[in-house]
This record gives structure tokens, sequence and C-alpha cells, in this order.
């Protein structure tokens, strides 16, 4: 607990204690004298007093001033005095105890930083009190600490503040104001205030009342001569102050009937937390005349300026609008006359005098009287005439412009006031349907189409088109679509044809300018569809007509147009237009105050500006159908100097240092007459959260709400601004004028605060758009909503409701003139003619329309089957099988039919539901029905169990010790584990046609594969049979029992198998070595059949026999007889094991009734059928035994289902099935979808892999999943373009494809020289020569050179003199080295390489390192370089032609190269080794440079520079740091020049996977996949990983058949992708993106019918008769051409019949017009065939295959057949010579060139035999052999003993010779031979 401290205490004044009384450290207290005391030690110390003790002030005290008191702080106290010293008995000031009486005192000893308190009470002093700069002034309260004036002074200002000064803490009273010296305020600040922190004010109250002269008016409120609260005059400034305000904060103003506070000349005022009450006006702000410090400038910032403005000028400002009037003068006095001038004296106007001498300029004038002013233009004579003039809204003289702003003189803000407002645009409206047409225009986008019915645009009656008798210019651009009659172009005429108006129009092809009805000038030749420019001009009285600038004629033109016109467009000025203008209308301007054209001129040819005297200005630009049509005149100011410079535009007039500036916060104004007031531009006046109480209620508190007047809260006069949020006494909020929220009703108000139409009440606006609320009507985008109707301000209006929903319109609608379906509006719907319906096209034409007589249609007819187009993919699914797989598309109508249906009341047993399949049968039970004539048979499972053995042999010979008893295992059940066998959503595994029931026990083995998730390999399961093909397996056998099945995580991989337990069998019982039994110990499972049991016996036992019993289960009940039950009347069912069978029990079921269909009802009819949908007739459960149908009809008229009828009951229905429609929209489309096996993202990508692109790489890792394969990207060595080039050539489509180069380590410069060359035989003496010294010849040549080069057998010469001669004919000797040598061979021009100037160099090349030849020395043409010997790892290539500019041959060596220890050389192409030698290339180590070689890439070029790089093969040998370049030319250009790309990284992961195959299967979303390095390039790679995301998903969709029906807005719906019995994946989705538009058939105008696509098969018929196929046709006459004709009756062809496939005929037809038969080729079969006879040129059987109708048989002659070829008879058939030909060949061969016999006729000769061996026989009586061979022998042989006979006439001799000579002669006449050399006998 806290610890009681008490003190010591007396109450007897001067008692003090003593230390018998305190402790030491103990304190006492004297609470009469208010002394503390406390002990210390033996002494008792005074530690506290509040006065001085007696002795402790000394009399020198009291005559010295008071200087030493508590600092900067004086006390002011009514107790007080206002001596400054003691002395005479004062308390002075400078301690509470020692106050002043006054505040005048203290403010007046007070200097800055000083601060006076004043004490509690009232003190009357003489006002003013001056706060010095810098001194606070505290009251102890605002109730406590009051000040009033002393009676002299009550009439004064209270308090003048300082700068820097402050004030709180106090009130103020009871003074009056003085109105005719403006004073007694209680605040004003000093003249010549200079402040660096304003003057503040805090919590002061000023409290005043008028003069009281009633007992019910106690404040004085209506003398209103009550004190003010506040004076703040900006004049009173110090030029040099820093600030120009004053803050209040928590004051309370109490000043009836008089002005608050009033703000003036620039000053500023922060007013927080303050309050008025009863003040004839609560703040109010002026715009003073001096400004800030008496010297305040009006700062003007002009636009549009032309001059100087210079300082000393004047400036005016004028208003917008010209008048015109008439003048006279006398003397110097010019009288100036217009009705209704509405001048006053003092006011400036600028007078433009059209006719007579006047001087235009500015004048100031005096009024006369309201129709006439006077102003002087000094002295000389001017006549009368016609004047335009402006009066000046505003004008000062300028005092400065720092081209920025223009200043006026100081404290001189002019007369009257600069406005930044412009001159407003006109606002216009239309009528008709005049609108803006982008397809016509003079300039921008459009112009205003009028079609010439009711159409114009009119501008309201305005001052600007009062003309009165000033100049003016009316002026367009205009394009007739008519040139007949008269059409309006202008009509400024008001009520009256006859009114005197300006009106231009067009009668007929004539342009004419009228004045009333009259026309005054007309001429020229309009055409239609041509823009032409019309103009009329007034210029001092003379009117002038124009046609694209050419004057048309003139008109004196004295008439008075008036002071305010209207402006018709396009029409004349009725109400309902006549003489429209038919065209477009673009470039309207109307001057005024100028005649703009006063002669010829060239229109312009660009859309003109505004300026001062345009007052309309129409571009008729905007979107096309806009019906708004927008002045553009606006935006300009009249702005002037007297020293002739102008302005368009005040963009800021600053009157800020004449006006005043409030920001208040959270203040209010109560009772009285007004609130707040702004007067005059400057002065702005912020209210924030301001209120307003019963403000307008004058002198009355009793808050009555009646007497508030809102309109007297805020007043802003000339200009002046209230920017104000407040609430009043009923709590209602405002925002300005513009929103009020009233707090009763909750209602919320808006109030435009412009008379603009612009002046929205609400603004809604974002990004989106802007809504606009107007007091008249609603305006969002070009929708303007007004009382009953909906208008568009631009453009169309738009129904358009969300999704799917509906306009509806609930009543007649009338649609006065079309509705159109598109913005062209190209197509109308509507009606011209009571009763009938018209479709509209182009140009109002009829395209299509209906009437009570018919239906008809200017236009083809055609029916379009919309197929599908294209479709999007809305969800690609997942667990599809992969590849493209087809897949039906159908849709349903908008609103489906409903079948309902019921089945007969009787049927028959259909199927036995099994609920318990029992066991141990080992034959088929006996089933029986309880009741019926149902008959059924059992059908026991294919598996069973061994349920005991039956003893078939007993044997002989058994015993116990020695007899072994086997059986034979389970069955195993093998399956191919994956997504096809594996449901990891069912937890099922199927083995098709198992034999397991549930609760058996099995073994599983994943045979060596990945096992299925959540089984292990080896482990026993119990099972749960689904049915015949499927099982779950349960993890014992309770589970299985109950059905809780394990769940199956993954599908696994490789053949698996499920075995069941082999039966155990106990010890066989024997009796006399015979075996009695074997009992069953374990009865198995899973057995598929009967197993075998084996009986072995080690000794003596044999022959025994046993056999299992094997049981079953009840698989099924099949039903033979169905009998007759009612529904709901099922027999009962039992099964009786059958004789023998003691095993078998438990069976037992349901039996099912099956029932057939027995009506269809059409419930609802749906709505919006295209086409016959589909009855489908499904049921939920089993099956039926045989399905029912039923068809539909489809109503076309209506588009709905009329009625369904039931074709076939059905059998086996068990309940009602479902009866749906499928289809009814589009249908017969067909998709190919492609289902991408996999896709996921690589998540490692390994390393070591050979760089490269591999395409078709089989994926691996995966558990089950096959057949995927992707494309692998591994990116190897890739670099950064580290400097771009210039000059390259940009590349267009295709990028540039290139091969790196390497920067060369050394570049060598290559020159070719002509040398001689020595060649020697035999040994050199005294060898070897030496490079540089001369050598001779011995020979008669006298033959010298300098030797450049030595080899072995041979030295090159050059500077050789003389002639050399080989041929080992002369030797050469050395001058210094004194070598000889016998010359062999000599060139005298053989070819040198220099390198480097040095000939026959050898070089060493460093391995890893790039070397450059530069080959583009002249000298080097027609010598181009190559390697000599080829060594692996040594790269030559050779760049342009060498002796070119720029051609090199450079060598890149690989890294190992010296390791070989091989040479080369360089090597001419041309001319050999020998330009080189004796030089070498050796290899050798050193430093490593860039050896890359082979490196391709694709790059880009743009603006000269290399952009991109792809690398797209990696080469060899390039390595991380190597910068690589190009050849400028591979970049398009042999100027560029600078392009580096460097090597930064050598990337051998996998960092690509592109083009994963369509095809696989089982994979499995998030399984890990890998590639196989030997299938990358088998670059030693490892550690990619690829992870899986989905698997069978769609990639893409295509359209195989579009079929037909579909519209953009049906859901699809699709059949199993792939087709029924595919595995099927879920989540795929598409929708319709656009239609295949298919013409189906067409109807044309020549009345012509197709049917068919087009391109496709199609059948035309024409009006003719003509009908046509695509294979066959009928023409006009009859003449078919057919592919084939089938009919059982006869054919009858009176014309020509034209068959083009092969046509069957099974009766008799007859053809009495002939048959032509082409096309297909046609078989006739037992016909009796005539033919005409032909001729020889055109035979009556010919052969299509020949190409000529001249070639085939015809009839020569009776009884001949004649055979023509081309026309040509060749071979005659006939009875007497049977064949007659021209000629013959016989040959096994048909049309053999060498037949074995050939009879021609044109040689004559017949020739037989092989062409090698012919014999000829000729018309010359020769035989001879003409064969092919050299030698062919002509051989006469006989057959057995035939003779060899010559017979010939008388002196026929038998003579052989040898060509020439005769050799043997035979005289037949005498029997003589003679030889002509010796007869051998041999």
């Amino acid at each position: 607990m806290a610890t009681k401290i008490k003190l010591k205490r007396s109450t007897v004044a001067a008692t003090v204690p003593t230390t018998s009384n305190l402790v030491d450290g103990e304190v006492a207290l004297n609470i009469a004298d208010k002394k503390l005391y406390a002990r210390n030690g033996s002494n008792i110390i005074e530690v506290a007093n509040q006065k001085p003790n007696t002795g402790e002030v000394v009399t020198t005290m009291f005559s010295t001033d008071i200087t030493n008191g508590q600092g900067n702080t004086f006390y002011v106290a009514t107790v007080g005095s206002d001596n400054n010293t003691l002395a005479n008995g004062g308390n002075a000031g400078l301690h509470p105890d020692t106050p002043f009486l006054t505040i005048t005192k203290a403010l007046g000893t007070a200097t800055s930083g000083d601060t006076i308190i004043v004490a509690p009470g009232e003190y009357q002093e003489a006002f003013p009190m001056t706060v010095p700069d810098g001194v606070t002034l505290r009251g102890t309260n605002l109730r406590s600490t009051q000040v009033k004036p002393t009676n002299a002074t009550q009439s004064n200002t209270a308090f003048i503040m300082s700068g820097d000064s402050h004030i709180s803490d106090l009130t103020i009273k009871d003074f009056f104001y003085d109105s005719g010296n403006d004073d007694g305020y209680a605040f004003e600040v000093v003249s010549s205030m200079n402040s660096t922190q304003s003057p503040y004010i805090e919590r002061v109250t000023v409290n005043t009342k008028g003069s009281v002269v009633s007992g019910s008016d106690p404040y004085g409120y209506a003398q209103g001569d009550a004190g003010r609260g506040a004076k703040l005059d900006g004049a009173n400034l110090n030029a040099a102050s820093l600030h120009s305000s004053v803050l209040f904060n928590e004051c309370t103003f109490i000043t009836p009937n008089q002005v608050g506070v009033k703000i003036t000349n620039g000053m500023r005022v922060e007013w927080l937390n303050c309050f008025n009450y009863f003040a004839s006006i609560g703040i109010q702000g002026v715009q003073g005349t001096t400004g800030q410090a008496g010297a305040g400038l009006l700062r003007l910032k002009l636009g549009g300026v032309s001059g100087t403005v210079s300082a000393s000028e004047v400036l005016y400002q004028l208003e917008n609008s010209f008048q015109s009037g008439t003048y006279a003068r006398s003397g110097s006095t010019v009288t100036l006359t217009r009705t209704g001038h509405g001048l006053i004296t003092g006011d400036y106007i600028y007078a433009d005098h059209i006719s007579g001498g006047a001087t235009d300029g500015f004048y100031q004038v005096t009024k006369v009287d309201n129709n006439n002013i006077t102003y002087t233009s000094g002295s000389g004579t001017i006549a009368s005439g016609n004047v335009t003039y402006k009066k000046a809204v505003a004008r000062v003289t300028i005092g400065s412009n720092d081209g920025t702003y223009v200043y006026s003189v100081g404290g001189n803000k002019g007369t009257g006031e600069f406005t930044i407002v412009n001159k407003t645009p006109k606002t216009l409206s239309r009528f008709g349907d005049s609108q803006l047409d982008t397809a016509q225009k003079k300039f921008g986008s459009a112009s205003i189409l009028l079609d010439g019915t009711e159409d114009n645009v009119k501008v309201p009656d305005d001052e600007d088109f009062g003309f009165g008798t000033s100049n003016f210019c009316i002026e367009a651009f205009i394009r007739p679509g008519s040139v007949s009659g008269i059409q309006r172009i202008f009509d400024l005429r008001n009520a009256s044809a006859t009114d005197t108006a300006p009106t231009i129009y067009l009668n007929g092809t004539t342009l004419h300018y009228g004045v009333g009805n009259t026309s005054q000038i007309s001429g020229g030749t309009l055409a239609t569809n041509t823009f032409y420019h019309v103009a009329v001009a007034r210029n001092g009285g003379t009117t002038k007509l124009f046609l694209d600038g050419t004057e048309l004629g003139t008109y004196t033109d004295n008439n008075d147009y008036g002071s305010s016109k209207a402006v018709i467009i396009g029409s004349d000025y009725q109400e309902s237009p006549s003489e429209a203008f038919n065209g477009h209308v673009d470039e309207v301007r109307i001057s005024k105050a100028s005649a703009r054209f006063t002669s010829g001129f060239t229109p312009t040819t660009s859309e003109y500006g505004s300026d001062i005297n345009t007052v309309l200005l129409l571009h008729a630009n905007g979107t096309d159908g806009s019906t708004t049509f927008t002045d553009v005149s606006g935006g300009t100011s009249d702005i002037r100097t007297n020293g002739g410079d102008s302005a368009t535009s005040v963009i800021t007039a600053d009157y800020a240092q004449f006006g005043a500036e409030m920001r208040s916060v959270a203040s209010a104004n109560v009772y009285g007459q007004k609130g707040i007031q702004a007067d005059g531009s400057g002065v702005k006046l912020i209210m924030t959260a301001h209120n307003f109480g019963y403000v307008g209620s004058g002198s009355d508190f009793t808050n009555d709400p009646s007497l508030a007047v809102q309109n007297n809260e805020v007043e802003e006069l000339n200009n002046g601004k209230v920017l104000y949020s407040s609430t009043d006494q009923d709590g209602d909020f405002r925002v300005g004028d513009a929103f009020t929220v009233d707090q009763e009703t909750g209602n919320v108000a808006f109030a435009a605060t412009s008379t603009a139409q612009s002046a929205a009440n609400i603004t809604l606006s974002d990004a989106t758009g802007t809504t606009n609320i107007f007091p008249a009507y609603i305006e969002t985008g070009n929708l303007r909503l007004a009382g009953n109707s909906i208008t568009s301000t631009t453009g169309q209006v738009i129904v358009d409701p969300s999704g799917e929903e509906d306009f509806v319109v609930n009543a007649e609608t009338i649609v006065k003139d079309a509705i159109y379906f598109d913005v062209n509006k190209s197509i109308s719907f509507g009606s011209t003619t009571q009763g009938s319906l018209k479709i509209g096209g182009f140009g109002g034409s009829t395209v299509f329309g209906s009437s009570e007589a018919s239906t008809f249609s200017t236009r083809a007819l055609t029916v379009i089957k919309n197929g599908l187009g294209t479709v999007n993919i809305t969800g690609a699914g997942t667990g599809y099988t992969g590849g493209v797989q087809p897949t039906t598309v159908i849709t349903e109508p908008f609103q489906k039919a409903t079948i309902t249906n019921t089945i007969k009341a009787t049927g028959g047993v259909k199927r036995v539901n099994l609920t318990n399949r029992g066991s141990g049968y080992t034959t088929e039970p006996t089933v029986a029905f309880s009741s019926g004539t149902a008959v059924g048979d059992a059908v026991l499972a294919t598996g069973g169990k061994v349920e005991s053995i039956t003893i078939d042999d007993g044997g002989t010979g058994y015993t116990s010790g020695t007899i072994s008893v086997a059986i034979d295992p389970a069955t195993q059940n093998s399956f191919s584990a994956g997504s096809t066998t594996v449901s990891t959503s069912a937890s099922t595994v199927t083995l098709s046609g198992h034999p397991l029931e549930t609760g058996d026990e099995v073994t599983y083995n994943n045979g060596g594969g990945t096992s299925i998730g959540g089984l292990t390999s080896t482990s026993n399961y119990f099972v749960i049979r689904v049915d015949n093909d499927t099982i779950k397996l349960a993890a014992n056998l309770s589970d299985a029992n109950a059905g809780n099945a394990i769940t199956l995580s993954s599908v696994g991989s490789g053949t698996h198998y499920f075995q069941g337990q082999t039966a155990v069998l106990g010890t066989p019982v024997i009796s006399a070595g015979v075996i009695q039994s074997i009992p069953v110990t374990s009865k198995g499972s899973g057995y598929g059949n009967a197993p075998g049991i084996q009986i072995t016996d080690s000794g003596s036992g044999l022959n025994a026999i046993a056999i299992p019993v094997f049981g079953r289960a009840v698989s099924s009940v099949n039903i033979t007889t169905a009998g007759t039950y009612a529904s709901g009347s099922a027999p009962n069912i039992s099964f009786t094991p059958a004789t023998g069978d003691t095993t078998g029990a438990n069976a037992a079921g349901t039996p099912i009734l099956g029932f057939q269909l027995d009506t269809l009802t059409l419930a609802t009819q749906g709505l919006g059928y295209r086409t016959l949908p589909t009855v489908l007739i499904t049921v939920s459960g089993e099956a039926p035994t045989s399905e029912a149908s039923a068809t539909v009809v489809l109503d076309e008229q209506t588009g709905k289902i009329a009625s369904v009828t039931l074709d076939g009951a059905g059998e086996g229905y068990e309940a009602n099935p479902t009866i749906t429609l499928e289809g009814g929209g589009g249908s017969g489309g067909v998709l190919g979808v492609s289902i991408q096996s996999l896709t996921g993202s690589i998540t490692a990508t390994g390393s070591g892999y050979a760089p490269g692109t591999y395409a078709n790489v089989a994926w691996t890792g995966s558990a089950a999943g096959q057949g995927g394969s992707a494309t692998f990207t591994i990116p190897g060595l890739q670099g950064v373009i580290t400097t771009a080039g210039s000059n390259y050539i940009d590349t267009a489509e295709t990028p540039y494809s290139i091969t790196f180069r390497n920067p060369a380590t050394t570049t060598y410069t290559i020159t070719v020289v002509q040398r001689t060359r020595l060649g020697f035989v035999g040994a050199i003496t005294n060898g070897p020569f030496q490079v540089g010294e001369t050598v001779t010849t011995n020979g008669a040549g006298n033959g010298s050179g300098t030797v450049t080069a030595v080899g072995t057998d041979y030295i090159y010469l050059n500077n050789v003199t003389g002639t050399f001669q080989g041929g080992q004919t002369e030797t050469v000797t050395g001058g210094t080295s004194n070598a000889s040598a016998s010359i062999d061979t000599l060139d005298t021009t053989a070819n040198r390489y220099l390198v480097n100037g040095v000939e026959g160099q050898s070089l060493t090349l460093t391995d890893d390192n790039t070397y450059r030849f530069d080959t583009s020395d002249a000298s080097v043409t027609g010598h181009p370089l190559a390697l000599g010997n080829a060594i692996a790892g040594v790269l030559g290539r050779s760049f342009g032609t060498a002796g070119s500019t720029g051609s090199y041959f450079e060598i890149i060596v690989a890294p190992g190269v010296a390791a070989l220890s091989l040479t080369s050389y360089l090597n001419c192409t041309v001319h050999g080794q020998g330009m080189i030698e004796p030089g070498i290339l050796s290899f050798g180590t050193g430093a490593a440079g860039q050896s890359g070689s082979g490196m391709l890439a694709n790059i880009t070029v743009a603006s000269g520079a290399v952009t991109g790089v792809t690398i797209t093969q990696q080469g060899e040998n390039a390595k991380v740091g190597d910068v690589l370049i190009v050849d400028a030319s591979d970049l398009g250009s042999a100027s560029g020049s600078g392009f580096q790309y460097t090597i930064n990284s050598n990337n051998t992961g996998i960092t690509s996977v592109t083009d994963i195959s369509l095809s696989g299967s089982d994979y499995v979303i998030g399984e890990v996949l890998s590639v196989a390095d030997a299938d990358v390039g088998t670059g030693g790679g490892s550690g990619f990983q690829y992870t899986v995301s989905n698997v069978g998903f769609a990639s893409s969709v295509s359209v195989t058949d579009p079929g037909a029906a579909y519209e953009l807005s049906d859901t699809l719906i699709l059949g199993p992708l792939g087709g029924e019995g595919i595995a099927q994946g879920t989540g795929f989705s598409i929708n319709l993106a656009t239609l295949n538009p298919i013409k189906a058939l067409e109807l044309t105008q020549l009345g012509e019918l197709n049917m068919g696509e087009g391109g496709g098969s199609q059948l035309n018929i024409k009006p003719t008769g003509d009908i046509t196929a695509t294979a066959w046709s009928i023409n006009a006459s009859g003449l078919a051409n057919l592919n084939s004709v089938t009919t059982s009756a006869n054919i009858a062809a009176s014309g020509t019949l034209a068959v083009t496939s092969t046509s069957t005929f099974t009766g008799m037809a007859t053809f009495d017009g002939g048959i032509t038969v082409s096309g297909a080729d046609s078989s006739i079969d037992r016909a009796l065939v005539k033919l005409n006879d032909g001729s020889e040129s055109a035979p009556s059987l010919t052969f299509s295959a020949t190409g000529s109708n001249q070639t085939g048989l015809f009839k020569q002659a009776a009884n001949k057949i004649g055979v023509s070829f081309s026309g040509t008879e060749g071979v005659r058939l006939d009875g007497t010579n049977y064949l007659d030909t021209k000629g013959l060949q016989i040959d096994a061969t048909l049309g053999n060139t060498n037949p074995f016999l050939k009879v021609e006729t044109t040689t004559p000769k017949l020739s037989i035999g092989a062409a090698a061996t012919q014999i000829e026989i000729n018309n010359a009586t020769t035989i001879s052999t003409g064969g092919t061979d050299i030698d062919v022998p002509l051989t006469f042989d006989t057959k057995g003993g035939g003779d060899f006979t010559f017979k010939g006439g008388a002196n026929v001799d038998f003579i052989i010779d040898d060509g020439t000579t005769e050799v043997f002669k035979l005289e037949t006449s005498t029997g003589t031979a003679l030889f002509s050399l010796s007869l051998i006998h041999i």
C-alpha cells in the first residue's frame, strides 16, 4: 500500500516551529503565513515564503525602475498600477503581485517577444489599442477577462494588430460602429504591417450591441450601429511583409446587424472553429481598389497574342458579339444611333466605321438616350455611314509584361473586369434524318447528310446572326444529290417568307442569293455528286455571291438584317421544313463584321480555324450516323490594345491582390441577415464543414425554422466565389449550390450552377466512360433520357440486355420508319403498305416481302446449312487417350421437349438378383419359383474350392509311412498393370473371367514390375468380388465381407499376378494297403477348375486314384420361361442341391420382373428444334432384354415436336425408363481432337548432355507410361551481343543464317610475285645455294639472277638478266656459296607467295588458334589459297575471291593438333605447292586463342545493328569467353562492321521440351520423367527431370465434318472421344467460335435451282428443263446422261439416251431415237447389234481409246467390211479374198518392229525370219539373206530322200559367183558344168 505523508502545520500567524517540534529533516507548514520550514541539524530553516520578509526590501529599491522581474511577461490586473516604480506605491507590471492597471499601459511597455497576461476583471480602455509587433496579449479566459472602451472611444476600433502579434482568452464588448469613418471594429491590422508570422487571434469573444431604444430590441439590432468584428485590409500591408494573413481560432463574434468579418485588398484569413451571431453579413470578402500595400497588381495571362502588348498601352477586352448601327458627325462629335444600345456614360467602345470617313478606334462614350450615344473623334468633316462596334467590358493600363504575364500599373486594377470566359459555341438541333456521313466529306472525317425530305440543322436565334447593317459572310461546301427544284442551303428568315433576311439556295442547277422571297444574285451551274464552295459576302453595302471562288454577281445591300436571327441549314425556315436540300454539306462558316471575300478567290484546301469574326463554324466531323453537330466557333475573345496589339483569349485574370481569401473549417453563422458574401473577382472564401443556423432570421433567436432564408446563407457578387460544404439548422447537408442532402427525408438533390448545357448536376466518370445527370435529362455515353423519350446525342441507341436476357416491350410497338439490323442501314424490316411486310435492302430496295396473296423475294433464295466452323477449347481436360480422337457433335434446341411413359401392368421374370451366391455346389441346384409358370436354370461359377476328396481307386500296397499326397496349386490370374486394368478412382483391378469369390485369400505378385500403389508384392489379401471381371482387395477377411477395400493409389506396371491359396490335404486313411479316404484340411481358393491330385509312394503302393470334389457358387439363373406376373407380385425363388450334392448350400435370390413399354406421352413440345432429334430410352439399372424404340414428328412451322410414336415396346424393363430427346439442333458434325499424351515442366535440367535439338525422343522413367516422345533442346554454348555493329542490312521476314568466325590470332598479308625457277638434276656441288647471292650460268645466254629461295633441288631467282637453258645443258654457279648444279628444268614465270613479304615462308601455328591470310592484294588474283595436306583438327576456309577487296584465307587449328607431329603447307589451288616451297606449316603448343568452327546462328538486324542471335548449331571447339564475329557480307552489307558476340555460358542441361507427341498412354500426373542419354547425343548427361502436370489433354481441335444446323449460341454436346470403348478422361470442353455457312440450296433470280454444296455433289435444275448433277445430266431436249438406270419395267427413249456409266436393263429397252454410250466402259451381253453402214472417213463402229472417230469398221460394199485408220481404208474383209490389205506382218509379239514375217507392198518385199538371219524375197526375182549378221548362210534343205530341184525354162542356167566373178555355171540346156578354178575331189 502507498505510504501517507503528513506535514506538521500551524494556522497561527507568525508561529515558527522549534527543534522540539521537528526532528532532523522533518518539514512543517504555517498555513496562515504561507511559509514552509525544515529542520536541518540543529537549525530551523525557512525554505519558502510567498512574500518577502520584513527587512528583505530595502529603501533604495523604491526609487529605481523595476527591471528585474520575470523577464518578458507583464501582468495586468484591476488592482494594479500603471506606475513604473514601487516608490510611488504601485505594483508595476512584471510580477503578478505588481501588475499594471491597464492593458494600454502594458501594450505601451511591452516589446517584441513579450507576453501580457491580463487577470480576470473588466477593463475599460481607451480604444484603439495597438498590439506591438511580436507581442502576445492573453487574458485569463474569454469569460473572466473583458475589455470595453471608454465613453469617449466607444466608436473606435478596439485592437490594432501589428505583425506577429497574438491576442487570446478575452472578451471585447460594448463598442459601436462609426459608419461615417468605417471605424468601430474589434480588430484591424496596423498601417504598413510587416510580419514574419501572421497575427493570431484565438479564444476571443466579440460581444457588441447597437443602441437600445426599445425593450423589445435588447441588442439594438434595429439601429444597426453595433460594433463590427474585424476589418482586414491588405492595403495596410507593408510591401516587404512576408505574410498577408490573419489567423482566428475558437472566436465568437456577436455583431447585431453588422458585419462580422470584412476582408479586402488581397488579405487572407484562416478562420477555424469560429462563430458569427446576428450579423448583417457574417463574413464579407470585397474586391478593393488599391490592392495589397496600396500597390496591387492585376495579373493577366493572354493567349493568341499578336504584337508586343507593352507598358503604357491600354488593354481592352471587348464583348463577344458585334453590334451595328449608323453614325453622323457634327464637328468633332460623332453621334452613333442604335436602338437599345445598352451603353452608359463612361463606357468604352471599339468602333469600326464600315462606310464614310470616320476613324476606327477606341472611344469613350456619353449616353444621350437609350438609342443614341456620342463620342469625340477630333476635328474634320466625317460623312455619315454604317458602323459596327463592340463595348469594352474591361480596360486597364499596362504597367509591365514579363513575357508570361501582363501586369497593370501598381494600385490600379482598371475598369470593368477581365474574364477568362470565351465566346460560347452554339447549340444545334436537327430535324428529320439529318446526320453525319463518313462516306462523303470535303475535309475531316464526315459531312452533314440531308436526304431532301424534312431534314435540316438549326441554330437558334442569336444576336451573332443579327447582321444589322454590318459586313458578314455565309459559306459552305455543298455536294448536291439532286439538282431539281428549289433547295435551301441557308435560310435566316424567321417566321415569314418575306422576312428581310439572307437565304442561299439552288433552283435547279443554278445558285441563288435571296433576301426574303426575292432572288438578288444568281448564276453558276451545279451538278450532282460534286463538292462546290458557295459563299455570300457583304462588304460596305455591297453583297456578292461566289461559286468555287468565282464571283457570280453583286447586289447593293443596305438592308438592316436585324439584331437577332436563327440559321437553318438544309431547308427553309418553316417548322415542317420544305424546299429541303438533298446532298451533303461540309465546312460551314458564318462570319460577322467581316466580309472575308471581296473579289474572286481560291477556296480553302483545309478546315477553317476560328477567330473573333467567326460566329458559326461546323467541321461536321464525327462518327458515321451521329446526330450531334458541333459548333467550334467558340473559344476566343476579342482583346486589343490602343497600340494595335491583340490577343484571342484571357487564360488567367488574377485579381487576387485586390480580392480576399478565407479558409474556414468547422465554423458557423447563426441568426442575422446573411451568412457569407463574396463580392468581386479575386474574392475566394473557402468554407469547409460550415454551419448555417437560422440565417435570415435577423434578430430572432427563437429557432423558428420558417424564418431561415437559405438564399441568404451564401451570396456571390461580381464573380466573387464562395466554395463551401455546410449543414443548416435542419441538419441538411450542402456542397455549394450543386448538392443537397435532406437529412429528414434522405432526398439528395443536384442543381446545376451554370446555364450552359455542359453544366451537369452529377458527373460519374472513370476510365470506361462518363454519365451526366442534368436537371432535365440524364446523359450516359451517347444516350439521353428525358421525360418519356430516349434519344441519342450522337450515333445509335443500342438496346443490349446482358447475357441471354430479353428485351421485352409489354405493349404494342409502332415503328414509324423501319427496323434496321446493321449500322449502315443496309437491311430494314417494316411495312410500307397496310397488310404487307417488307424487308428492305440498300437504298430502300425491296429484298423480301409478304402479303395475304404471296410471299416473294427479289433476290436469290438460299438455304444455308450452318456447319461447324472453328471451335475453341474451354477446358483441356485430363486423362483421355492420346492421339487424334474423333468425336461427334450435336446441339440441343432452345428448349427440349419432354416425354413421359408407362410400362405394362403385367410382365415376366426377367432375371434373378442373387442375394447370396452360396458355395460348395458340385452340380447345378434345382431352381423353383413359388408361383406362376416361370422356369429357370442355375448357372455355376467357373471357379471354386476343394470340398472333399473322392477315392476312385484305393490302390494297393500303401502304408502310412511311405505315402505322399500332393494337390495342384490354385490358378494364377495374370494381368498387365496399367490404367486400363487398375482404377485408382474405384480401387478396382480388372481380371477378365476370374474364378474368385468374396473372401477368397490371394497372394499378390508384381512379377518384377512396379507394384500397384497400396499393395505389396508377395503379400496376401482378401478378395471383394465386384463382377465376373473385376475385384477389389481387402486387408483381412472381415473387411472383405464388409466391403472395406484397400485404396489403390497408383496403377503400377508390368505383368502382375493374383493367385488363390492351394488346398491342403491331410494324411490319407489306409486300411490293408488300400486308401480309404483323404481328408481336406483347407479347401484353398481361386481354383479355375478342379485341381489334380498326385499320390506317390516310396514303398509298394500303387494305382490309387483320388478325385477332388469341386464346389462352386451360383453365378446366375438362366430364365427359360418368364411366366406372367402382375406388377408387384414377383414370385419367390429357392435353390435345392442336386441329388448327391452334399456340400452345396446358401444360394438365395430375388426374382426381378421385366415389362414392355405401354405408352409414350408428349408432355411438352419444346421450342427451337431445327432438326429431328433422336429418341433415347435409357434405364438406370439393368438393361432391358430388348430395347424399345420410338420416333417423333417435327412441326417445321413452329420448331416444336408435334407427336411421339412408340414403334417397338421392347422387353424386360424393370421400371419406367427415362425418355429423352437427343439433338434437335446442329447434327452431323465430327471433330478431330488432338489429345496430347502429357505436359509438364522441367524441374531439373540436368547436365553433361550433348548440345543439340533431338526430335521424337522417347520418355523414360514412367512407371506405366509408354509411347510418348518429345523434342529436347540442350542449348550448349550461348552468349550475348557485346557490340551490335552498324551499317548491316536489316532483315525482313527471314533472319540471316550465318557461320560464326573467330578473330584472328595473327593476320598475314599474302602477295604474289613472279620468279625464275631453276630445277637441278644430280648433286649440288659445294651446296647449298644461299638466299641473296647472285648466280650465273656457263651457257651462251649469260644468264644471272639473285637467289630468293633455296630448295633441295631448285632455287628461285629474281632480277634475272640474260637467259638460262634447261635440259642439263648448262651449269649454274653461286657467286657467294660457289655452289653449282646442272639445270634440268627452267620456269621463267613461276608464281610465288610472299607471306608478309617473305618468300617460301614456313610458319608454326599454335594449337587452339585462328590465323588469317589476307588475300585482297590484286597480285593474288588467280592464286586462291588452300591447305596442302589435310590434317585432322586443321580447317582451312576461303572468303571472297582471291585478289578482291576483303578476301582472305583462314586456318583454324584445333586443340591437340601439335601432338600429331604432322605438317602441311599453303597450296595454290591453281599452281600447287610450288608457290610456297620450301615453306611448310608446322604445329606447336602455346597460348590458347580461339579455334571454334562450324557454329551456325540465325541473326536479325534492325536499323543496321544486330538485334538478335540464335545459335542453331554448336560446331566444334568454341568455348566460354570466345568473342565471335561475322563476315559483313553474311549480313547483307560489304560496309557493315563492329558486331561481336561473346560466349558467356555453356549449358549442357535440357532447357526446352517441345513437340510433345500426341501418342502415348498411362502417364500419371506428378510422376517425374527423363530421357536416355543415348537418345540425346550420348554426351554422358544425366539429371534431367520433367514433372508431369497433365496427361491426356486436348491441345487442338479441328473440324473434320462440319455437319449442319448449328448456331453460335449452341452448347456443343460431344460424343466419347475416340468413340465407344475408348478410355475417357474428364474435363474436356469446347465452345463454338465460328460457323461454316455452307450453301445447301439456292433458287436464283434466273429461276435456277441449285442443290448441294458448291464444289461438291450438286444438282442444278434450269427453267429450260436442263437437269445437271455432278455425274449425270438431262438436257432440255430430253437427252439423259446417266450413271445408272434401274427399272423393272421397259425403258422407252424417244430421243437419244446417253449413258455415262454401267447400265443394267432387266427388261426390254427400246431406243427409238438411238443410244449414245459415253463415259465409263459399257458391257453389252447377248445383244443383237445392227450398225449403220458408215463410210471410210466415218466408220460406224469406232473405238474411243484411239481418240479418233475415223478409225473403225464400216460397210465397204455389199458383203464387204472395211477397216479405216484415221479415215483411210486399210483392211478389207470379204467372202472372196477374205483378207484384203495393203500390208501384212506376223509375229508372236504384236507390233514388233522386226516381225517373223512381213509383207511390204510399197517396196515390195517379203521378209521371213529373225532380224539377224532374215531371208528376203523381193520383186527383183531375188532371194537373199538380209539379216543383221555379217555372215548369213542360205541353206536349201530337203526332207528325207527328197530331191533338190531348180527348174527353169529354156536357156536358164544355174550360176554361182563370189559377188563379182562367176565361179560355177551349170548350163541347164546342155548339162555342162563350168568351174573357174579346179575341181577338187576329197
